[in-house]
Protein backbone atom coordinates (compact mmCIF):
# COMPACT_ATOMS: atom_id res chain seq x y z
CA UNK A 1 0.00 0.00 0.00
CA UNK A 2 1.05 3.60 -0.55
CA UNK A 3 1.46 5.73 2.52
CA UNK A 4 -1.90 5.73 4.31
CA UNK A 5 -2.55 7.89 7.36
CA UNK A 6 -6.29 7.49 7.77
CA UNK A 7 -9.10 4.97 7.35
CA UNK A 8 -12.66 6.09 6.63
CA UNK A 9 -15.14 3.27 7.24
CA UNK A 10 -18.72 2.80 6.17
CA UNK A 11 -20.85 1.70 9.14
CA UNK A 12 -23.64 -0.73 8.25
CA UNK A 13 -22.35 -3.93 6.68
CA UNK A 14 -18.76 -2.89 7.30
CA UNK A 15 -18.46 -2.22 11.03
CA UNK A 16 -21.74 -3.76 12.14
CA UNK A 17 -23.83 -6.60 10.73
CA UNK A 18 -26.41 -5.02 8.42
CA UNK A 19 -29.20 -7.58 8.48
CA UNK A 20 -29.35 -8.13 12.23
CA UNK A 21 -30.34 -4.52 12.86
CA UNK A 22 -31.68 -2.95 9.70
CA UNK A 23 -33.97 -5.62 8.27
CA UNK A 24 -36.05 -5.62 11.50
CA UNK A 25 -36.10 -1.80 11.39
CA UNK A 26 -37.50 -1.79 7.85
CA UNK A 27 -40.07 -4.47 8.68
CA UNK A 28 -41.27 -2.62 11.76
CA UNK A 29 -41.41 0.70 9.90
CA UNK A 30 -43.50 -0.80 7.10
CA UNK A 31 -45.81 -2.46 9.65
CA UNK A 32 -46.34 0.80 11.56
CA UNK A 33 -47.16 2.71 8.41
CA UNK A 34 -49.57 0.00 7.29
CA UNK A 35 -51.30 0.19 10.66
CA UNK A 36 -51.80 3.92 10.09
CA UNK A 37 -53.62 3.31 6.81
CA UNK A 38 -57.29 2.52 6.28
CA UNK A 39 -58.01 -0.72 4.41
CA UNK A 40 -54.29 -1.32 3.80
CA UNK A 41 -55.00 -5.07 4.05
CA UNK A 42 -56.72 -4.91 0.68
CA UNK A 43 -53.39 -4.02 -0.88
CA UNK A 44 -50.01 -5.70 -0.71
CA UNK A 45 -48.75 -2.36 0.50
CA UNK A 46 -46.16 -3.65 2.98
CA UNK A 47 -44.28 -5.53 0.28
CA UNK A 48 -44.60 -2.55 -2.04
CA UNK A 49 -43.03 -0.30 0.60
CA UNK A 50 -40.16 -2.66 1.26
CA UNK A 51 -39.50 -3.26 -2.43
CA UNK A 52 -39.46 0.48 -3.09
CA UNK A 53 -36.35 0.81 -0.93
CA UNK A 54 -34.68 -2.36 -2.21
CA UNK A 55 -35.80 -5.11 0.18
CA UNK A 56 -37.22 -8.20 -1.51
CA UNK A 57 -37.97 -11.43 0.37
CA UNK A 58 -35.89 -10.25 3.33
CA UNK A 59 -32.79 -9.51 1.25
CA UNK A 60 -31.30 -6.09 0.58
CA UNK A 61 -30.44 -4.91 -2.91
CA UNK A 62 -26.99 -3.31 -2.58
CA UNK A 63 -27.97 -0.67 -5.15
CA UNK A 64 -31.30 0.17 -3.47
CA UNK A 65 -32.07 3.17 -1.29
CA UNK A 66 -32.05 1.16 1.92
CA UNK A 67 -28.45 0.04 1.41
CA UNK A 68 -27.05 3.55 1.29
CA UNK A 69 -29.82 6.16 1.52
CA UNK A 70 -30.87 8.56 4.26
CA UNK A 71 -34.09 8.45 6.28
CA UNK A 72 -35.41 11.28 4.09
CA UNK A 73 -34.70 9.30 0.90
CA UNK A 74 -36.47 6.26 2.34
CA UNK A 75 -39.47 8.45 3.16
CA UNK A 76 -39.50 9.81 -0.40
CA UNK A 77 -39.68 6.29 -1.82
CA UNK A 78 -42.57 5.41 0.49
CA UNK A 79 -44.46 8.53 -0.61
CA UNK A 80 -44.07 7.44 -4.23
CA UNK A 81 -45.81 4.19 -3.28
CA UNK A 82 -48.64 6.13 -1.61
CA UNK A 83 -49.08 8.19 -4.77
CA UNK A 84 -49.11 5.09 -6.96
CA UNK A 85 -51.92 3.55 -4.90
CA UNK A 86 -53.76 6.85 -4.32
CA UNK A 87 -53.23 6.56 -0.58
CA UNK A 88 -53.75 9.69 1.49
CA UNK A 89 -51.04 9.85 4.16
CA UNK A 90 -51.26 13.61 4.60
CA UNK A 91 -49.43 16.33 2.68
CA UNK A 92 -45.95 15.55 1.41
CA UNK A 93 -43.93 17.44 4.02
CA UNK A 94 -45.92 16.11 6.97
CA UNK A 95 -45.86 12.61 5.53
CA UNK A 96 -42.11 12.78 5.09
CA UNK A 97 -41.57 14.06 8.62
CA UNK A 98 -43.85 11.39 10.07
CA UNK A 99 -41.99 8.59 8.28
CA UNK A 100 -38.56 9.97 9.21
CA UNK A 101 -39.58 10.34 12.86
CA UNK A 102 -40.91 6.76 12.94
CA UNK A 103 -37.77 5.46 11.27
CA UNK A 104 -35.43 7.26 13.68
CA UNK A 105 -37.37 6.08 16.73
CA UNK A 106 -37.39 2.46 15.55
CA UNK A 107 -33.68 2.66 14.71
CA UNK A 108 -32.92 4.01 18.20
CA UNK A 109 -34.91 1.19 19.79
CA UNK A 110 -33.11 -1.40 17.64
CA UNK A 111 -29.61 -0.13 18.42
CA UNK A 112 -29.51 -2.59 21.29
CA UNK A 113 -29.43 -5.40 18.71
CA UNK A 114 -26.22 -4.35 16.97
CA UNK A 115 -23.82 -7.16 16.12
CA UNK A 116 -20.22 -6.48 15.01
CA UNK A 117 -19.24 -7.51 11.49
CA UNK A 118 -15.72 -8.44 12.64
CA UNK A 119 -13.39 -8.38 15.64
CA UNK A 120 -13.61 -4.61 15.80
CA UNK A 121 -11.45 -3.98 18.84
CA UNK A 122 -8.58 -5.96 17.36
CA UNK A 123 -8.81 -4.07 14.07
CA UNK A 124 -9.09 -0.58 15.50
CA UNK A 125 -6.49 -1.20 18.21
CA UNK A 126 -3.99 -2.27 15.54
CA UNK A 127 -4.80 0.70 13.31
CA UNK A 128 -4.31 3.07 16.23
CA UNK A 129 -0.96 1.47 17.02
CA UNK A 130 0.01 2.27 13.43
CA UNK A 131 -0.84 5.93 14.13
CA UNK A 132 -3.92 5.96 11.90
CA UNK A 133 -6.78 8.42 12.05
CA UNK A 134 -10.07 6.50 12.06
CA UNK A 135 -13.38 7.84 10.80
CA UNK A 136 -16.85 6.67 9.85
CA UNK A 137 -18.97 7.94 6.96
CA UNK A 138 -22.63 6.90 6.98
CA UNK A 139 -26.10 7.91 5.84
CA UNK A 140 -27.33 7.24 9.39
CA UNK A 141 -27.89 10.02 11.91
CA UNK A 142 -25.20 11.21 14.31
CA UNK A 143 -27.19 10.10 17.35
CA UNK A 144 -27.76 6.60 15.99
CA UNK A 145 -24.16 6.24 14.79
CA UNK A 146 -22.67 7.26 18.11
CA UNK A 147 -25.07 4.96 19.96
CA UNK A 148 -24.13 2.00 17.72
CA UNK A 149 -20.40 2.57 18.13
CA UNK A 150 -20.74 2.89 21.90
CA UNK A 151 -22.77 -0.33 22.14
CA UNK A 152 -20.07 -2.06 20.08
CA UNK A 153 -17.46 -0.72 22.51
CA UNK A 154 -15.40 1.05 19.82
CA UNK A 155 -16.57 4.67 19.93
CA UNK A 156 -13.35 5.85 21.59
CA UNK A 157 -11.28 4.71 18.60
CA UNK A 158 -12.99 7.14 16.23
CA UNK A 159 -11.54 10.54 15.45
CA UNK A 160 -14.28 11.47 12.99
CA UNK A 161 -18.03 10.78 12.87
CA UNK A 162 -19.41 11.73 9.46
CA UNK A 163 -23.19 11.35 9.25
CA UNK A 164 -26.37 12.55 7.59
CA UNK A 165 -26.68 15.83 9.48
CA UNK A 166 -27.96 17.96 6.61
CA UNK A 167 -24.64 19.79 6.35
CA UNK A 168 -22.84 17.43 3.97
CA UNK A 169 -23.98 15.73 0.77
CA UNK A 170 -24.58 12.01 0.90
CA UNK A 171 -22.23 9.39 -0.55
CA UNK A 172 -21.05 8.95 -3.25
CA UNK A 173 -20.42 12.72 -3.12
CA UNK A 174 -17.00 13.11 -1.45
CA UNK A 175 -18.07 15.75 1.11
CA UNK A 176 -17.43 13.53 4.15
CA UNK A 177 -14.05 12.39 2.83
CA UNK A 178 -13.08 15.99 2.19
CA UNK A 179 -14.14 17.00 5.70
CA UNK A 180 -12.16 14.12 7.25
CA UNK A 181 -9.09 15.26 5.30
CA UNK A 182 -9.63 18.92 6.21
CA UNK A 183 -9.87 18.30 9.95
CA UNK A 184 -6.79 16.07 10.18
CA UNK A 185 -4.74 17.75 7.45
CA UNK A 186 -4.72 14.66 5.26
CA UNK A 187 -4.43 14.42 1.50
CA UNK A 188 -7.12 12.25 -0.14
CA UNK A 189 -4.47 9.82 -1.38
CA UNK A 190 -3.47 9.29 2.28
CA UNK A 191 -6.94 7.90 3.11
CA UNK A 192 -8.26 4.37 2.59
CA UNK A 193 -12.03 4.15 2.25
CA UNK A 194 -13.57 0.86 3.41
CA UNK A 195 -17.12 -0.22 2.61
CA UNK A 196 -19.46 -2.98 1.51
CA UNK A 197 -21.30 -1.36 -1.42
CA UNK A 198 -20.68 0.05 -4.86
CA UNK A 199 -21.68 3.46 -3.47
CA UNK A 200 -18.81 3.28 -0.97
CA UNK A 201 -16.37 2.50 -3.77
CA UNK A 202 -17.76 5.37 -5.89
CA UNK A 203 -17.37 7.61 -2.83
CA UNK A 204 -13.69 6.64 -2.64
CA UNK A 205 -13.09 7.22 -6.34
CA UNK A 206 -14.97 10.54 -6.41
CA UNK A 207 -12.86 11.76 -3.50
CA UNK A 208 -9.62 10.45 -5.04
CA UNK A 209 -8.93 8.32 -1.96
CA UNK A 210 -5.66 6.41 -1.88
CA UNK A 211 -7.42 3.06 -1.67
CA UNK A 212 -10.98 1.82 -2.18
CA UNK A 213 -11.29 -1.33 -0.07
CA UNK A 214 -14.39 -3.49 -0.47
CA UNK A 215 -15.57 -5.96 2.16
CA UNK A 216 -18.01 -8.84 1.75
CA UNK A 217 -19.47 -8.60 5.26
CA UNK A 218 -22.45 -6.52 4.08
CA UNK A 219 -24.88 -6.34 1.18
CA UNK A 220 -22.46 -5.93 -1.74
CA UNK A 221 -21.24 -8.85 -3.83
CA UNK A 222 -17.71 -9.46 -5.07
CA UNK A 223 -18.93 -8.98 -8.63
CA UNK A 224 -20.37 -5.53 -7.83
CA UNK A 225 -17.41 -4.37 -5.77
CA UNK A 226 -14.77 -5.68 -8.14
CA UNK A 227 -15.63 -3.05 -10.74
CA UNK A 228 -14.41 -0.20 -8.52
CA UNK A 229 -12.55 -1.63 -5.52
CA UNK A 230 -8.75 -1.75 -5.46
CA UNK A 231 -8.95 -4.84 -3.28
CA UNK A 232 -11.75 -6.92 -1.69
CA UNK A 233 -11.58 -8.73 1.66
CA UNK A 234 -14.09 -10.94 3.50
CA UNK A 235 -14.22 -8.43 6.38
CA UNK A 236 -12.23 -5.60 7.90
CA UNK A 237 -10.25 -8.07 10.00
CA UNK A 238 -8.18 -8.77 6.89
CA UNK A 239 -6.93 -5.18 6.88
CA UNK A 240 -4.47 -6.12 9.58
CA UNK A 241 -3.15 -9.22 7.84
CA UNK A 242 -2.78 -7.67 4.40
CA UNK A 243 -2.16 -3.97 4.93
CA UNK A 244 0.68 -4.06 7.39
CA UNK A 245 2.87 -6.96 6.41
Amino acid sequence: MSKIRGFLFDKDGTILDFNSMWIPVAEELANEICNDLIDFSKLNIKEELLQSIGIVHGKVDSTGVYAHGTAEEIAEEFIKVFNRFNINYGDVENSKKCIVDKYNKIARDNNRKVIPAANLKMVFENLKKQGMYIGVSTADTEESTESCLKKLGVYHYFDFIGTDNGKFKSKPHPDLLNEFCKIYKLKPHEVAVVGDTKIDMMFAKNGKAGHAIGVLSGVGSAEELNKLADVIYPSIEYLIEYCFQ
